[in-house]
């Protein structure tokens, strides 16, 4: 009596080790469902997938370590870039300086276009901690009341001036905009956005526009 109580158990272990097996299974296959769909979702609202997201990473890098230079000595460049546009700010000593940092960006593989916003000084101008603050504080309120996708938009900020890049509809962009200026601290807002179109008509292709420079 006792081996079959025991045969019982070991079959009741068996049964209950097979549930949780299965659980665990359907809970992961659940999970990556909702995943896929939610990101496919993002990647057809702002064509910003993750492939553009790691190539200009790549040329981040790219810039930044030709930047790496003597004639840079005592400068102070910022380099930040969105859909393979790229935007330099920071401080440098010339302007012979700003525009060779022009031309090291404008000639990095895979680069399209490059906003040029470096300021000519001796001396680093503005807080780090708290432009990094008021990029944090614009980005969070523009996510929030525009309601768009986090990846859609990307904010800097250098000496209290916050450049505005992004793919967005011309509706998005306005209250982006709005949202930004009307932040405390912040001095003046640079737009540069490329603005999406979507087509009424399901057999035309929605459109990618840039937009005008605007600060």
């Amino acid at each position: 009596m006792r081996q079959i109580s025991d045969c019982r158990q070991i079959i009741t272990s068996i049964k209950y080790v097979t549930f949780l097996f299965i659980s665990v299974g359907l809970i992961i296959i659940n999970t990556a469902c909702t995943t896929v769909a939610t990101t496919g979702a993002e990647m057809a609202y702002h064509r910003y997938d993750w492939q553009q997201s790691i190539n200009n990473q790549k040329i981040t890098f790219s810039i930044k370590q030709a930047l790496h230079q003597s004639i840079f000595k005592n400068s102070h460049i910022n380099v930040d870039d969105f859909n393979y546009r790229v935007l330099l700010t920071g401080t440098v000593p010339s302007e012979e300086i700003s525009e060779r940092a022009a031309q090291i960006a404008a000639y990095t593989k895979g680069v399209k276009h490059v906003y040029n916003f470096i300021t000519i000084s001796e001396n680093k101008l503005g807080n780090y901690a708290y432009d990094s603050w008021l990029t944090t504080e614009v980005r969070t309120k523009i996510i929030t009341q525009g309601k768009m996708p986090p990846e859609s938009i990307k904010v800097v900020t250098d000496n209290a001036t916050v450049y505005l890049m992004g793919l967005l509809t011309p509706k998005q962009a306005k209250i982006a905009v709005n949202t930004a200026r009307y932040t405390n601290g912040v001095k003046r807002v640079v737009e540069i956005f490329q603005y999406i179109y979507y087509s009424d008509n399901p057999d035309m292709p929605n459109t990618l526009q840039d937009g005008n420079l605007s600060t």
